[in-house]
């Protein structure tokens, strides 16, 4: 936790330190910086930050795009992409802001704008790659804001998404499990139909794609906890106590102090389920975890 933090703190520190420079910045050179900036206060979930450079982000590419009709044909293209880009990725920050205030039909407002956003008449090769992705990001998060919002009936079509872009099988279970414990569907079916490529998460053989590490370990502690969560109230008791005991592993190992106390309360809440080769285990994993934690 201490090393998360710091590394949070880190990013902070660079991102302040840079904000005063972008103005100094040719003004499409911006965009790219404006971009880099809100990713940083995404990534450690400073919202209001996020929203205030998405807008900026936003303003800023439709003012250039306003102007580049004007643009002599053999100019150089200073941004990394084209410039459609940032103004489709503005919205998918907000849109992502929205996400974690559990704001779903904001969320889902926005995929609809960035959608709308990149379809690009007559596009370039590198135009058709940037608009296929957005399409994909797009899809996904519309199935999840769905499911979150209580409509089971968009489950089986997040599944055949999920076949398609193998990437997101870790994400979109997560999404899957959230929405079946907070509105009691049974997902037994789904569970099933992935059951291989759930069974390699956090293995060797399991591909990590996009995922850094942390962020990888952390994704795999919300799966865990979220099928633990899922079996126990399925009275799957023995599947539950092995999926939790796996999320606290993960947890102490990372030294995740939040996700180990929410570990440690479900354990106790069906502590009477749990068989002896799994007591051994909780007491293994609890002895290893240092005083300071708890």
């Amino acid at each position: 936790m201490l090393q998360k933090t710091l590394s949070k703190y880190d990013n902070l520190n660079a991102a302040v330190k840079f904000e005063p420079y972008i103005d100094k910045l040719n003004e499409e050179v911006q965009l790219d910086a404006i971009k880099d900036l809100a990713n940083v206060y995404n990534t450690i979930h400073l919202w209001d930050k996020v929203d205030a450079w998405a807008r900026e982000l936003e303003r800023k590419a439709e003012f250039q795009l306003k102007i580049q009709s004007r643009r002599r044909k053999s100019k150089r293209r200073l941004t990394a992409y084209p410039l459609f880009t940032y103004v489709a990725y503005a919205n998918l920050l907000i849109s992502s802001i929205y996400d974690a205030r559990k704001e779903y039909e904001n969320v889902l407002k926005y995929i609809e704008k960035y959608l709308k956003i990149v379809e690009v008449e007559n596009p370039t090769q590198e135009d058709q790659q940037i608009i296929d992705l957005f399409q994909i990001w797009g899809e996904g998060n519309q199935y999840a804001s769905q499911l979150m919002l209580g409509q089971e009936n968009v489950i089986n079509s997040y599944l055949d998404y999920i076949e398609n872009n193998p990437s997101e099988i870790l994400a979109g279970f997560i999404n899957i499990l959230q929405a079946a414990n907070q509105y009691s569907f049974n997902i037994d079916y789904a569970l099933d139909r992935f059951k291989d490529q759930t069974n390699l998460f956090n293995t060797d053989m399991y591909i990590k794609g996009s995922y850094n590490d942390q962020m990888l370990n952390h994704a795999y502690q919300d799966f865990y906890y979220e099928l633990a969560s899922y079996q126990m109230k399925q009275r799957n008791y023995s599947l539950g106590m092995d999926a939790l005991l796996m999320c606290l592993d993960l947890s102490s190992s990372s030294k995740d102090d939040l996700m180990c106390i929410k570990c440690v309360d479900l354990y106790g809440e069906y502590r009477s389920e749990a068989n002896e080769t799994q007591i051994r285990k909780y007491k293994n994993v609890i002895e290893k975890l240092s005083l300071p934690t708890f």
